[in-house]
């Protein structure tokens, strides 16, 4: 299961719902309070479903509790109070406010908010409660304290789509439109970029969040996809990022096929937030199988074909494989002198790579003379 795949499906704007939650759930690691109001149950299953996913991905629990009574709604929130109820998120869902529906309400919102400091404290995980729109009125006025503390509301349109298998090889990846990116959106997509170059990750990747809820066509839900990657390892979000990626090389290799140039390029992107958290027993056979399906359709002296054999070298570099790496990293310097030239920006950072890995390797007497190079160069 990945974190894109849906089951009974979200409609556009709870897609957007879920991203929000996703990336929120992400950075918080203490207290935090929020409040989602749904008109209906449609949509809650499935955004539980991934919220538990993501969760148990990151070693914490979602702890959900429907209540079916008034009772068990101000049972849930006294377990909460008296630190019987634990957990990375703690979902208290109640989406009723009729009757006595609306005085068990008003009875924990009135708790909670007695109690806001000591939960700020002692309970160390997210509380969200999963409410009717009314919700949002009855906390503004008898939760006051408590809701002001909130760092996360969202409403949800629960609207589902046709409901999807998860595991079916043709998983809908809206091969039905256009492959092209339209002027609007490249725009954008450059927008996304410039934001995370001059460290703005956090507005890239809200812009690129937004997008995803635009009607996009394939190639620019992938692009909009990889953007987003890109902001989250910027944020340092990398497991995020890594499943972000997961779903734009499947996206790819539905559409495109697995041997199109820009699937081996999304493929050979995938293993860069392993590799950035030290996981290289996940890292290096991506970018092992990435050079050789790039050897293989684009030809050993293509340019991506060595940018591809320059990554795997670091990987090894980086995992302490240094034999391995400094034998890449030589015929890669090798290959860009006779395909690209001496003084190409590529060739150049080559040499410095080949450096890099000799002085790691302890062997100052060739890493010396290539820097001294490098730098007349």
């Amino acid at each position: 299961m990945t974190d894109g795949a849906l089951a009974e499906g979200l409609s556009i704007a709870d897609e957007q719902v879920w991203l929000r939650l996703r990336n929120h759930v992400a950075r918080e690691k203490g207290f935090w309070f929020g409040a989602i109001f749904a008109s209906s149950t449609y949509g809650l299953d499935e955004l539980a479903r991934r919220a538990s996913w993501f969760l148990g991905g990151q070693s914490r629990e979602l702890r959900r509790i429907v209540a079916s009574s008034p009772d068990e709604l101000t049972a849930a929130v006294s377990d909460v109070l008296n630190g019987s109820l634990v957990g990375g998120l703690i979902w208290i869902e109640a989406t009723r406010l009729e009757d006595s529906w609306a005085a068990a309400w008003a009875e924990s919102l009135t708790a909670l908010n007695r109690r806001r400091d000591t939960m700020r404290r002692e309970l160390g995980g997210g509380l969200l409660l999963v409410g009717p729109p009314g919700l949002r009125r009855q906390l503004a006025s008898q939760a006051v304290d408590l809701w002001s503390v909130r760092s996360f509301t969202a409403e949800l349109a629960g609207r589902s789509m046709p409901a999807l298998d998860i595991t079916a090889d043709d998983r809908v990846t809206f091969a039905d439109v256009p492959i092209e990116v339209g002027d609007e959106v490249a725009a954008t997509l450059r927008t996304i970029d410039r934001l995370r170059s001059s460290d703005q990750a956090d507005a890239a990747l809200d812009l690129a969040v937004d997008l995803l809820t635009e009607p996009l066509t394939a190639t620019e839900r992938i692009a909009a996809l990889e953007a987003s990657a890109r902001a989250q390892e910027g944020l340092h979000l990398y497991q995020i990022a890594a499943q972000t990626l997961e779903e734009a090389v499947r996206d790819r290799e539905r559409i495109l096929g697995p041997d199109h140039p820009d699937t081996l390029t999304s493929r050979n992107n995938l293993a860069s937030p392993y590799e950035s958290v030290g996981d290289f027993s996940r890292a290096v056979p991506l970018f092992e199988e990435a050079l050789s399906d790039r050897v293989r359709v684009l030809g050993p002296d293509h340019p991506k074909t060595l940018a591809s054999r320059n990554n795997l070298a670091s990987a090894y570099q980086s995992a302490g494989e240094f034999s391995r790496a400094v034998l890449l990293f030589e015929q890669t310097l090798s290959d860009s002198e006779r395909v690209l030239g001496p003084d190409h920006p590529d060739t150049l950072k080559s040499r410095n790579n080949l450096a890099g890995a000799y002085q790691s390797a302890g062997d100052f007497s060739r890493a010396l003379p290539l820097l001294e190079q490098t730098l007349r160069d």
